[in-house]
């Protein structure tokens, strides 16, 4: 858990947790994964997993948000969440 101030020190952060993975299960890396809030739909942080799919969104306190995974490839690999995320 991360509990920092955002740029300009106004906004409380804090941090969505997880692992990007493939249809079948297995750690999948390299996957951008972008947090987006759920009420207006607004992107608040995109990075990329780590080698073993790991990956720390930090988001803005006080919202719920839905996560969206994707990896170009042959084939393309995407994905998204429930839009009741709530960062710790």
């Amino acid at each position: 858990m991360l509990d920092t101030l955002g740029p300009g020190g106004s906004e409380r952060r804090k941090t969505i947790t997880g692992i990007t993975r493939d249809s079948s299960g297995n750690a999948l890396g390299g996957v951008t994964v972008m947090a987006f809030h759920t009420s207006d739909n607004r992107l608040d942080d995109t990075i990329t997993s780590g080698p073993s799919g790991e990956f720390t969104c930090a988001v803005v306190d006080g919202d719920s948000y839905y996560i969206l995974c994707y990896k170009p490839g042959a084939p393309d690999v995407y994905g998204t969440s429930i839009n009741t995320v709530t960062p710790t």
